[in-house]
């Protein structure tokens, strides 16, 4: 931690003030807000002044950053778990190991857990299903969940507590896998989360409590203050968990709450609308999740035109989950008829001109994921053709569109890492190096304001219950990178430091 000082002085830093990038001689931070001279002015003297003076080059001062898009409970879940994505390579022999090491480590849990298997799992180690789990650990409930969150894969014991039998029917949304030789479940679910949800033995509450807590934590020490649950089976239950936690922990974060769809009544009747603030939580928007599990939309036309003029009726604007461009489509020939403002897409990952198009006509925003650039590119340069890879993440495009667009990380799916985002929003490359259609890169103040004003703006509807920081203070961030040189070989790495505690 930091001196206990009045403030700091910055001696020649670069400033990023939520809306463009300035250099200065001189630069006092400190708890009522700033001083700032320009560079013809004698630098701050610290004189009479309970501060340090510190050099500044090679620095930038930024606001604290907004991830829109985060799963908190799964985050904390996924801290409780057992981790495997860092297992680079998977055989039969190296997941069975994991497994056991997991069932150890979790022997006093409800249930073995592990998380982050690769997400395009079925084509990289397709041996891993229930045949296998029943092998390594037949007698405890076991479930592994993939990094992108839409798939789990469950043994015997777990599928008989869900009670998932042979000819369980697969509820809408819902696909099971089964096996080609004879068509029995194989143990792999997509689009299985709210179905699993309550049929499975949950986390104890204490646990679940600690591994909030720690997500909080983590997150807050990567520069983020405002965050966004948008998890498709947000309720009250939910709402009062989270407001448990984050209201009695000391740190300075705001976390904007998205009701479900189907449970937005029961917000309305809580006396809890659209916007209002309880503590350190916000009600945001509606949350609707739009899916295409085995080759067909979920929810249909129908259902899914309902849900967007329930939320509207209810004075909540809608917040959608799309990932391909059928689902885009359907999302725009609705909204055109029946639109709020605040509406948005979260993810929006493939889209065609004349979507963008017909997005900026409404004033549709978008919350997106640069991130994914970085860690899924190779995969997609791999496995998509040169005509789909034009068609991931257009940022730039978006941008030039008008639409508002902001960065978030859809935690766990990848973990909250705002450098790693502006530096993948800037450069386009991937984990090994290769870039992902470079056209779509944009400049580092634009990667800046996507985590900042414009992560404000998609939030709040421009409501004006969070405000864009108009002066940095001393929760402010110090980047040990400068940010406006446009070089982007030191952003992976740079240290993010509060203000207050830089030393």
């Amino acid at each position: 931690m930091g001196e206990d000082l009045d403030g700091r002085i910055f001696l020649n830093p670069t400033v990023f003030d939520g809306v463009e990038f300035s250099s200065v001689s001189s630069i006092l931070v400190n708890r009522d807000g700033s001083i700032k001279l320009d560079s013809r002015a004698a630098p701050i003297s610290n004189t009479g002044l309970k501060a340090k003076t510190f050099d500044g080059r090679g620095l930038t001062l930024v606001p604290p950053f907004h991830d829109t898009h985060i799963h908190l409970l799964s985050y904390a879940a996924n801290i409780l778990s057992y981790d495997i994505r860092s297992e680079a390579v998977l055989s039969k022999e190296h997941i069975a190991d994991l497994i056991k090491k997991a069932a150890t480590i979790q022997r006093n849990s409800n249930m073995v857990r592990l998380q982050g298997l690769e997400h395009n799992f079925q084509e990289g180690v397709s041996f891993v299903d229930r045949t296998l789990l029943d092998e390594v650990l037949p007698d405890r409930p076991l479930i592994i969940q993939t990094t992108s969150g839409h798939a789990h894969i469950l043994n015997s014991v777990a599928l008989s507590l869900a009670g998932i039998k042979e000819w369980t029917e697969e509820p809408p949304g819902v696909t099971f896998e089964r096996t080609l030789s004879d068509g029995k479940l194989n143990g792999v679910i997509y689009e299985s989360g709210g179905y699993l949800d309550g049929k499975l033995p949950s986390l104890e509450a204490s646990s679940m409590k600690n591994g909030i807590i720690s997500a909080l934590t983590l997150i807050h020490s990567r520069g983020i203050n405002y965050l966004t649950d948008a998890t498709h089976l947000n309720d009250i239950s939910r709402y009062e968990l989270i407001s448990k936690v984050i209201n009695g922990i000391s740190l300075n974060m705001h976390l904007i709450f998205m009701p479900a769809v189907t449970s937005l009544r029961d917000f309305v009747n809580a006396e809890l609308p659209y916007r209002s603030t309880e503590g350190k939580m916000i009600v945001g928007h509606s949350k609707i999740m739009v899916t295409n599990s085995g080759g067909e939309l979920h929810p249909g036309r129908k259902e899914f035109q309902e849900m967007v003029r329930e939320s509207h009726c209810q004075g909540f604007p809608v917040a959608i989950h799309s990932v391909d461009m059928g689902s885009i489509d359907m999302i725009l020939e609705v909204l055109k008829n029946d639109y709020l403002p605040g509406d948005r897409i979260e993810h929006a990952s493939e889209l065609r001109d004349d979507q963008i198009v017909k997005m900026a006509s409404l004033g549709i925003s978008v919350s997106t994921q640069p991130s994914f650039i970085y860690e899924r590119g190779d995969t997609y340069l791999s496995s998509q053709p040169a005509s789909e890879i034009d068609s991931l993440y257009r940022i730039n495009s978006l941008r030039k569109a008008g639409i508002t667009v902001s960065a978030s990380s859809d935690s766990p799916v990848t973990y909250p890492d705002p450098m790693k985002a502006i530096y993948s929003a800037m450069t386009r490359k991937t984990k090994s190096g290769n870039v992902l259609n470079s056209k779509e890169a944009i400049s580092a103040l634009d990667s800046l304001k996507m985590l900042t004003t414009d992560s404000i703006t998609i939030s709040t509807s421009g409501d004006g219950l969070l405000q864009a920081p108009k002066t940095l203070d001393e929760d402010s961030l110090v980047l040990d990178t400068d940010l406006a040189s446009g070089e982007a070989d030191n952003i992976l790495g740079a240290k993010i430091v509060r203000v207050k505690d830089f030393n």
